[in-house]
């Protein structure tokens, strides 16, 4: 039992509605429903009735709800105190590196601003090449952006992972009208060159640096410095982009397509701090992220 199971039951009852109580937690409904199929089921009680004008608190749903309204006076016990050791920071810049797995970012700020309302929110795109960089020079507080990360100099928690890679397709291209495209065979193919601002862990992963004997393609090109950049060059020399599925869908225009690339590299999202912030509010606004990204992102998404 998580304490998400207690949020999600006290929405219900207090909502007397699974649709307005998943509208309100940003979950899907037959998520909520799930969620408190589980919880029924470990408790060994039914908690609500399901009726025709509405979803009603048994007996012993009347119980628990009582119980969990004590366990929730507690949680708000220590969001004050954390806000009391944060007091002194009013502003928290937020980078965020998009477009990100299902707009995670959108609830994740939305659940920070409702537990933290004294602190102002100010947002900063992360822009291709340099996601992590203002990061690291102090340009924002907190960052949601996908690996692989400067694990020296920044502490992260998993947002979203398991996101499966696809290619940018310029039209006319061999993989043009297949739906998914083997590693193997994408190992052969040229690819645009890279701005050299892009660290050198992240040039290796998205070039397969590894899967090629510790070599790396062809490039072709001038260096993309924007991802406009790299889309034009995809379509002006003819070759593909590997990147995060979200991310190539994200930046598609006409005359391309997103082709899943079986056996590529799976991305994670992370909440991310600098490793020497030892500030109260960053730490939280990262930990929260993670909980709300296991809550609201449906991890089986790409496996149907």
């Amino acid at each position: 039992m998580e304490l998400r199971h207690f949020r999600y039951f006290m929405a219900v009852a207090e909502y007397g509605s699974f649709t307005k109580a998943a509208e309100r937690l940003f979950v899907s409904q037959p998520t909520l429903s799930q969620q408190i199929r589980d919880l029924e089921r470990e408790l060994g009680v039914t908690l609500f009735r399901r009726e025709r004008d509405g979803t009603r608190v048994t007996v012993a749903g009347e119980v628990f709800y009582d119980r969990a309204k004590r366990v929730f006076a507690a949680v708000e016990d220590s969001i004050a105190d954390t806000r009391r050791a944060a007091s002194t920071m009013s502003t928290l810049w937020i980078g965020v590196a998009g477009p990100l797995p299902e707009s995670v970012h959108v609830p994740v700020v939305s659940a920070f601003t409702a537990a933290f309302p004294q602190v102002q929110i100010r947002m900063h795109e992360l822009g291709f090449p340099t996601y992590e960089q203002p990061l690291i020079d102090g340009q924002v507080d907190v960052a949601l952006l996908r690996g692989p990360m400067d694990l020296d100099r920044l502490v992260c928690l998993p947002v979203v992972a398991g996101e499966p890679s696809a290619l940018l397709t310029p039209m006319g291209h061999p993989f043009w009208d297949a739906d998914a495209v083997d590693l193997r065979d994408f190992l052969a193919e040229p690819l645009p060159r890279i701005s050299r601002e892009l660290s050198e862990r992240s040039r290796a992963f998205w070039l397969y640096y590894k899967e090629r004997n510790d070599e790396y393609p062809r490039l072709l090109g001038h260096d993309a410095a924007t991802a406009a950049d790299m889309v034009l060059s995809a379509g002006l020399h003819g070759v593909v982009v590997p990147a995060p599925i979200e991310a190539v869908r994200g930046v598609m225009v006409a005359r391309f397509k997103a082709v899943e690339l079986r056996g590529g590299h799976l991305s994670t999202t992370y909440a991310a701090r600098r490793r020497d912030d030892r500030r109260a509010l960053t730490e939280t606004f990262c930990e929260l992220a993670a909980q709300i990204g296991a809550e609201v992102v449906d991890a089986d998404r790409w496996r149907r």
